[in-house]
C-alpha cells in the first residue's frame, strides 16, 4: 500500500540538521574517512537523529556502510563504565587517588595517550584527562572476565567479538557497535530504565539488565562533568582507538544523548 505510513520517532529536523553536519564536518578530513553520528533520548532509548554515515552515495568514503552498526574499537569511551562498576563494588570511592605509574602485565606494557606518568592523581582527573593506568588498573581490581561477561550479557545478541580483550579492554580492545555503545551510556545515565534503542513507540518486551544502581550513575555522571571554557558544565566522554583508526565522542545532556563516530572504514590507521 503506498499510502502507509510508517510512524519513527526521528525528529525531521534535527534529522536535516545531523546530517548537514556531519556531510560538513567529514570534509575537513581526507577520504576515506567518514563520519557517523545518532541522537536518543534518555530514559526511553527513542532515536530522535540517525546517520550511518556522512553520505550514503559518496562512495571514495565506503558511504553506503552504516557505521553505527559496525563492529569498532570504542577505545577509552568504556571507561566510565569500568569506573561505575568499581565504585558499585566499592573497590574505589569518588574520592579515590591512584599511583599512575609504568606497570607491566606478562607481555604488556601499557602507556598513557600522551606517554607521560603523572604521579598521584584523583579519579576525577584520571577521568577527565582519560588515562589508561588507572583505568587498567580499576578492571584489574574489578576482575577482567567479570567485567568481561558483565559487558557481554548486556549487549548480548549482538556481540560478535569471540576472543577476551583482557585488560585491553580498558582502552578499547573489547569491540563494540556505536549502537552498542549508545545503549551502555542509556544504561550508565539512567539506570533502570529502557536502554535499548529503537525507531519505535511500541514499548519494548524486554527491559535489558542492569550494568549500575542509580545511586552510582549519579556518582559517575559527577565524575564526568567538566566545566568548558565558558564555565557551563559539560558532561561528555571521548575516545580513540590504538591506532587512531577511531575517534569517539559521547555527549550527555538533561534529556537526550548525542554519540559521533569517526574513523576509517576498513581500519586503515
Amino acid at each position: 500500500n503506498h499510502n502507509a505510513v510508517i510512524e519513527t520517532s526521528i525528529n525531521a529536523s534535527w534529522q536535516r540538521d545531523l546530517i548537514s553536519i556531519l556531510g560538513a564536518s567529514v570534509q575537513k578530513y581526507e577520504k576515506p574517512i567518514n563520519i557517523a553520528g545518532l541522537v536518543i533520548e534518555r530514559k526511553t532509548g527513542l532515536i530522535k537523529a540517525y546517520a550511518g554515515s556522512s553520505s550514503y552515495i559518496d562512495s571514495e568514503r565506503k558511504g553506503s556502510v552504516n557505521y553505527l552498526t559496525a563492529l569498532r574499537s570504542p577505545g577509552s569511551t568504556l571507561k566510565p563504565l569500568i569506573y561505575a562498576k568499581a565504585l558499585e563494588r566499592k573497590i574505589i570511592e569518588e574520592g579515590h587517588v591512584f599511583k599512575d605509574s609504568q606497570i607491566q602485565r606478562g607481555g604488556y606494557t601499557p602507556s598513557n595517550f600522551d606517554k607521560i606518568f603523572n604521579g598521584q592523581v584523583t579519579l576525577k582527573e584520571a577521568l577527565s584527562r582519560s588515562l589508561n593506568i588507572p583505568a587498567i588498573q580499576t578492571l584489574e581490581l574489578l576482575g577482567v572476565d567479570n567485567f568481561e561477561n558483565s559487558l557481554r550479557t548486556f549487549v548480548s545478541q549482538d556481540i560478535r567479538q569471540n576472543y577476551k580483550a583482557g585488560l585491553t579492554a580498558a582502552v578499547g580492545g573489547f569491540y563494540l557497535s556505536a549502537e552498542n555503545l549508545a545503549e551502555i551510556y542509556l544504561e550508565i545515565a539512567d539506570p533502570g530504565h529502557n536502554s535499548k534503542i529503537r525507531f519505535n513507540f511500541e514499548e519494548p518486551d524486554t527491559i535489558s539488565s542492569h550494568l549500575i544502581s542509580s545511586k552510582t550513575s549519579e556518582k559517575i555522571l559527577r565524575l564526568m562533568s567538566q566545566r568548558n571554557n565558558m564555565g557551563k558544565i559539560e558532561l561528555f566522554k571521548t575516545g580513540t582507538s590504538h591506532n587512531q583508526q577511531d575517534a569517539w565522542v559521547v555527549n550527555v545532556f538533561e534529556n537526550h544523548i548525542v554519540l559521533v563516530w569517526l574513523g576509517t572504514p576498513d581500519n586503515e590507521p
